[in-house]
């Protein structure tokens, strides 16, 4: 099966079923328009779906502005079986035109991450600790659309008090880099030492936070800069755990892991071109987000279909690039055989 025939299967199959009845045209326009098509604006990529000028506005007009659709990307969230109980989900903020977004992104160690939670909040922010508020009850409605709270994984812009004690509480398993000079109570001589001499001491140390037994996870020094052209990482890592089980080496891969969700940041932005939205509304921008994140899964369905050969690490290819290119290549080869057909039978 084509490209075309994998990615309509998994349309059929996994998405639409979960999608309310009243909903499944405009959710259908939907995907043609911002899932399967490079964003140029709301009303190019609606005109390309759709010939009548008024009938496209109207259309985009009413899949942007209908608030209760989200619903459904929220079930799809919860049927689509991407996340696990033992799923590890990075969490990070990234900005697109002007709107904060929130993401929580499933690893693949594929190099790309799944998005399968999203939101955004706007600057500035008008009042004390709304973001915090944000990014927990962000947690807690993924944990309510599943039924149960996957592993987090967070850097250390997450550092939040309430978050912290939430997870610890609520016996959530999570993975959050910390700063080097946080101080942490060491259980070793029950004194305040910062993460940086614990470094010193130890690579696997148990601390104590709010009453809760932690470990905190130090990676070995990074090795000296030779090329000073090529970015290298020059800091170490101080993971804070509550994964009191896994192998050190192995909770430090899952925050190499983590940055999988950069790089569906920057796929976001320049393969499907989100980089040049001119959008005002949040609930609109929130709305085509979601669309576009819908590539992701359809990506990482139909490669786990597919024959991958073998190419030099050089040319190698996300899946994610892949699926994209290779979908639009056979859209592109489509219209090309029929512009040929129709010009040889006018010759003929």
């Amino acid at each position: 099966m084509n490209i075309l025939g994998q990615t309509g299967k998994f349309v059929t199959n996994q998405i639409l079923p979960a999608v309310k009845p009243k909903h499944k045209k405009l959710f259908s326009f939907g995907l043609k328009a911002l899932t399967l098509t490079p964003y140029e604006s709301l009303g190019s990529n609606s005109r390309l779906i759709i010939k009548n000028l008024s009938t496209a506005a109207s259309k985009i007009y009413r899949l942007t502005s209908n608030k209760t659709i989200i619903a459904d990307f929220h079930k799809l969230v919860s049927l689509s079986g991407l996340v696990q109980k033992t799923s590890l989900v990075n969490v990070d903020f990234s900005t697109f035109c002007g709107f904060q977004t929130l993401a929580m992104a499933v690893q693949t160690r594929a190099g790309r991450a799944i998005p399968v939670w999203l939101n955004a909040i706007t600057y500035p922010i008008k009042f004390a600790g709304s973001q915090n508020i944000f990014v927990f009850s962000e947690i807690k409605a993924l944990g309510k659309c599943l039924g149960f709270y996957p592993r987090f994984v967070f850097d250390r812009g997450f550092w939040i008090p309430c978050v912290m004690k939430f997870m610890l509480e609520e016996k959530i398993i999570f993975y959050l880099r910390i700063k080097k000079g946080q101080e942490l109570l060491w259980e070793k001589d029950k004194k305040k030492t910062k993460a940086k001499l614990l470094g010193n001491h130890t690579k696997d140390a148990v601390i104590n936070l709010y009453g809760h037994k932690l470990r905190l996870i130090i990676s070995p020094p990074p090795p000296k800069q030779t090329n000073p052209k090529k970015k290298q990482n020059t800091e170490r890592w101080y993971i804070m755990t509550n994964d009191m089980e896994t192998k050190r080496e192995d909770i430090l891969q899952t925050y190499a892991t983590r940055f999988e969700i950069e790089e569906t940041f920057k796929d976001l932005k320049h393969i499907q071109r989100l980089k040049r939205l001119r959008i005002k509304t949040i609930q609109t921008f929130i709305i085509l987000l979601w669309f576009a994140t819908l590539a992701f899964w359809i990506a990482w369905w139909v490669n786990g279909e597919r024959v991958m050969t073998k190419v030099h690490p050089k040319k190698k290819r996300s899946y994610f690039r892949i699926f994209w290119e290779d979908l639009q290549r056979s859209i592109r080869e489509q219209g090309i055989q029929r512009i040929t057909l129709e010009l040889d039978v006018g010759v003929v």
